[in-house]
């Protein structure tokens, strides 16, 4: 049940990240996205130089990884939900 609900909640984060991709013609790409849980907040952002996501939070912030799926999985092992999501054109 548990591991179901980890899919569930990495599915509301994905789906909030792509509500503008159409398979690659979208005109916006995601730069960001802020989540929180309880009284905390995390976000990740999408540095368009180098492509890498940079995750901060209460405490710090840090580089992360070009692969979003990681930073969906960090997102998820903090029980983080999506609250605002931003996008650029592209």
């Amino acid at each position: 049940q548990r591991e179901q609900q980890r899919q569930q909640h990495a599915a509301a984060i994905d789906a909030a990240a792509a509500a503008f991709d159409d398979g690659g013609e979208a005109p916006y790409v995601l730069a960001g996205v802020v989540c929180y849980y309880g009284k905390h907040y995390a976000s990740a952002f999408r540095n368009p130089s180098t492509h890498k996501w940079w995750r901060f939070d209460d405490r710090l912030s840090r580089e992360a990884t070009t692969d979003w799926r990681h930073v969906v999985h960090r997102l998820v092992d903090g029980h983080f939900q999506p609250a605002v999501v931003f996008y650029v054109r592209d």
